[in-house]
């Protein structure tokens, strides 16, 4: 279960550090003797750790425009024990091009903490206000921002043309100092963990069950994004993974699981062990984290439900819809994925129930929505009182990651350079819900092969993999970070033979699945990857280099087939992650997908075997000359048609 950003993402957390004193260019800083009663200053032995806005979803940082905009952030606090020094940073960026008065209001936990102004110069700015323990509620910080501004009395200005801006960075965040003796429960150290973790496996050859635990690793904690990295629990800690480790000692005999925690100076250190260790990390990014709370943790099962029904609501997918007081336009934006809705079923409508005050003239508002960034339609609201508003939605918007965003919007008053910037509220209430439709087609999207994992998935890795089993992973990683929710168990199977069709599969191999029919077949000899004007993208060495995925299907059962190439694997970033979206197709290689397409919907690719020749490839070779060919003969029977009409209607006029 995920934590919510604004409502909806559990993030790690980390460290900045910014200056201390009011510079010559206008930053803020908050001396270290001002630090709110309940946080200790900064001191040596602390572990340090940042939350940034990139972490907790804010991809591109914030940005308010038009001298209005309000945002609510939420960054994870699991428990403020280890705290010894806490502080929000923020970098901005701003700008003004009429002469204003601009604002920027902070609070904690609806609680205002400071409020600054902007310069009219514009420029960069950087503040920092120290947080206090007390500003924790529900395991999280909540964060509010305000940015508010008006132009002198002798101006008269419309705000839409005001080309204000105030930009906030993604690298903005939440700075901690943590004291490790207070780390010393699985929960807690969990909770802390650095963005990036190393999971250290035993030496040697990898059992089932420790692989099986590192792909459940990389499903958990990013492998999409690069934030797991895999090492051998007999390499030396180092500074990359020494801030934060999780150690896994499968065991023969005895309970699934059994987490305990340590921590120092040079970083976090979880250790898992059991028949089933899987069960122990899923435990920590699950809704049962809170059972994790002595030093030593027992664990045989985790389990979360997977959804079912006909309808979702926006509360079951964490929306964070707060009222916010309009007195322009206030957007409401929360995130779900495709692993949120049922299995087999897609959003067909959207039934939003909101309510919105009138102004002192009566005026209403117009509520806007988009799914996905595509609008999908708006109503006016004039009524006193809650009321539904229904939208319909279009087939195929919904993908892997998906934005609902409502926006709420009044005309303000205006007229003689009158301008009144009172806000009043509104609220999208959690009862609102997606209504349901079933995918009649099969599996043919990436993304819908995730959602049917929801209740696990078949992984087999076989022998016949050319590189080397420690490269195994590196090709593994991003793919089930991408494809495998966080509530699928892995079930390791010896072979494809074996697979019993109760879930879909991953299989690992150079050669294809039997039984499968994948689009591209390594073993049919050499192969060409053009596109659709057959311009070659990738042939000989550079297409060994690369991996391939492909959906296929084995009996009854979708799944992927992943054959890793003889390159560098994928090395994913935050910045860059490798995402398996939309298509059946991809290739991978070291910067991530290098190609990824549906081979059912268009023919954007062309796979040519030059060692073999038929029909289609003939075909394709000659099109121009066989469509040429077909529209001369079409073009002679229709004249000949026409010819012998002709003399039939001559012959009976005489």
């Amino acid at each position: 279960m995920r934590y919510p950003l604004i409502a909806s993402m559990l993030a790690s957390v980390f460290l900045a550090h910014f200056a201390a004193a009011q510079t010559s260019n206008g930053a803020l800083q908050q001396p270290a003797e001002d630090a709110p009663s309940g946080v200790e200053i900064p001191a040596a032995g602390l572990i340090a750790r940042e939350i940034t806005l990139r972490q907790i979803g804010f991809a591109s940082g914030i940005e308010f425009q038009r001298l209005a905009g309000e945002a609510e952030l939420f960054f994870p606090a699991i428990s403020v024990m280890p705290w010894k020094s806490a502080v929000l940073t923020l970098d901005l960026t701003h700008e003004a091009t009429v002469q204003s008065d601009r604002y920027l209001q902070v609070s904690f936990d609806g609680r205002i903490v400071k409020s600054f102004a902007l310069d009219q110069q514009g420029g960069r700015l950087s503040v920092e206000i120290p947080v206090p323990r007390d500003a924790v509620s529900g395991g999280f910080l909540r964060v509010g921002l305000v940015y508010s501004g008006a132009v002198a009395e002798r101006t008269c200005v419309d705000q839409r043309l005001s080309g204000d801006y105030v930009s906030i960075s993604a690298g903005s965040g939440l700075t901690l100092g943590l004291d490790p003796a207070e780390l010393n429960t699985p929960e807690v150290a969990a909770g802390y963990l650095p963005g990036r973790v190393n999971v250290a496996l035993p030496a040697g050859a990898l059992t089932p069950v420790a692989t099986a635990a590192a792909i459940r690793a990389a499903a958990l904690f990013g492998g999409e994004t690069g934030m797991v990295q895999f090492s051998n629990t007999d390499i030396a800690g180092n500074a990359d993974i020494a801030d934060g480790r999780i150690l896994i000692e499968p065991s023969e005999f005895g309970i699934a699981s059994q987490m305990s925690a340590a921590a120092s100076e040079a970083g976090v250190q979880m250790r898992i062990s059991g028949t089933d260790p899987q069960q122990g990390l899923y435990q920590l990014k699950s809704k049962w984290a809170s059972l994790a709370d002595t030093e030593t943790v027992l664990t045989q099962t985790v389990a979360t439900a997977a959804p079912v029904g006909e309808t979702i609501s926006f509360r079951d997918l964490n929306a964070n819809l707060a009222a916010q007081a309009v007195s322009g336009s206030s957007t409401f934006e929360f995130s779900f994925e495709s692993a949120n809705l049922p299995k087999a079923m897609t959003i067909d409508a959207v039934d939003v129930l909101v309510a919105a005050a009138p102004d002192p003239d009566g005026n209403g508002t117009t509520v806007t929505a988009f799914l996905n960034n595509t609008f999908i339609g708006s109503r006016p609201l004039d009524a006193l009182e809650p009321v539904w508003i229904n939208f319909a939605v279009p087939e195929g918007l919904i993908g892997r990651n998906n934005t609902m965003r409502i926006l709420v919007q009044r005309q303000p008053r205006g007229g003689s350079c009158v301008y009144d910037i009172q806000g009043y509220p509104a609220q999208i209430f959690p009862e609102s819900r997606f209504r349901l439709a079933s995918v009649a087609a099969p599996v043919s999207d990436f993304f819908a092969l995730r959602q049917a994992a929801q209740d696990g998935v078949s992984v087999v890795v076989s022998n016949d993999i050319a590189i080397p089993a420690g490269d195994v992973l590196g090709w593994v990683s991003g793919v089930a970070g991408t494809l495998i929710p966080d509530g699928a168990n892995i079930y390791m199977v010896d072979s494809a033979n074996a697979l019993d069709g109760r879930f879909p599969f991953i299989v690992v191999s150079d050669t294809a699945p039997e039984g499968s029919d994948p689009t591209v077949r390594p073993e049919n000899g050499a192969i060409e990857i053009a596109d659709s004007t057959g311009v070659t993208l990738f042939k000989g060495e550079d297409l060994d280099r690369v991996g391939i995925v492909q959906i296929v299907k084995i009996g009854e059962q979708f799944g992927i087939w992943l054959k890793p190439g003889a390159g560098p694997s994928p090395k994913p970033t935050p910045e860059n992650p490798l995402v398996l979206d939309r298509g059946d197709l991809a290739l991978l290689d070291a910067d991530g997908v290098a190609i990824s397409v549906s081979t059912s919907r268009a023919d954007l690719i062309q796979i040519v075997y030059p060692d073999q020749t038929n029909i289609r490839q003939i075909l394709e070779k000659y099109r121009p000359w066989f469509f040429g060919g077909l529209w001369i003969m079409a073009t002679i029977i229709l004249l000949g048609v026409f010819q012998r009409a002709y003399r039939a209607r001559r012959k009976t006029g005489e």
